[in-house]
């Protein structure tokens, strides 16, 4: 599921507002091996006597997230043989395969079918072409579309156009003062209302906002935004202090973050975009 196209989107607060996901967080990170993998911290370490092995063993800790169409899956490198492996081959239980590049331990397997469910394997591949042993199955899950929100503040739709004089929303002319307010930099939700509405005692009309896409998604296919990550309290809330809002979704953002917002699971692929990359070049997958 895409999280958007680097765009500046005017949500319009006053009368509807974005809806943001759940998700469920979890505190494993990721780590780098001796031999250049990325992985769960929770992976086996291999010894440099173990990387350097002449069979290459069966990833591990096989792991699959359910998405809208597609599932997220994870593994452990093998730990025998592991300098040896330039790449994984993903195989669901309906043939559908997926590869990852080295460095990472981690793919998106599109394709698949909601409602049916779906469980994966995982086999490492060497350069010289040859497989390494098939890990054991995951555990099966079934993609399903992306619930909507239950408790967002909707109003009426209005039009956005614009001529050489200003913006028009719903036909009347506007003239938009804006300042930013980054909720993930001010981690109280109870403290969003209040600093909101100071802006529009002040005299403003919009509030822009990034969303910090590494601060919701801490490892491949999981999204948290419960809590101090709820964007749509904060949307909510906009609506409640009669702000527009214009949204700032990235995936790339700058911001002062680290990767510029890109989560430190996405940079090092190859095949996937980064820091370093055009901010909407390959991000939106």
């Amino acid at each position: 599921m895409g999280l958007g196209r680097g765009l500046a989107c005017l949500v319009l607060a006053a009368g509807t507002a974005l809806a943001a996901g759940t998700g469920t967080a979890t505190a494993s990170g990721a780590a780098k091996t001796a031999s250049g993998h990325t992985t769960q911290a929770a992976c086996p370490v291999a010894t440099p006597a173990q990387a350097a092995a002449a069979t290459v063993g069966a990833p591990t800790r096989v792991r699959a997230i359910s998405g809208d169409g597609s599932a997220t899956v994870t593994w452990c490198p093998p730990v025998l043989g592991q300098g040896k492996v330039d790449s994984y081959t993903v195989t669901s239980s309906a043939g559908t395969q997926a590869t990852a590049q080295v460095p990472n331990a981690w793919d998106i397997v599109d394709g698949l079918t909601n409602g049916k469910p779906y469980s994966f394997t995982v086999t490492a591949n060497t350069s010289g072409g040859t497989p390494g042993i098939t890990s054991m199955a995951s555990a099966p899950v079934k993609p399903a579309p992306i619930a909507e929100p239950s408790d967002v503040m909707a109003g009426k739709p209005e039009k956005v156009t614009y001529d050489q004089y200003s913006l028009l929303i719903g036909g009347q002319r506007k003239v938009i003062y804006a300042g930013e307010v980054d909720p993930w930099r001010l981690p109280s939700p109870s403290l969003w209302l209040d600093r909101l509405q100071k802006m529009k005692a002040d005299g403003y009309n919009a509030v822009t906002a990034y969303f910090d896409w590494d601060y919701t998604s801490p490892s491949p296919g999981v999204y948290n935004f419960g809590g101090v990550r709820d964007m749509n309290e904060f949307l909510n809330m906009a609506q409640e202090a009669g702000l527009y809002v214009i949204a700032r979704p990235g995936p790339y953002i700058n911001a002062e973050t680290d990767g510029g917002g890109i989560p430190s699971w996405v940079t090092p692929s190859p095949s996937r975009c980064g820091a370093w990359t055009a901010p909407a070049a390959d991000c939106s997958r």
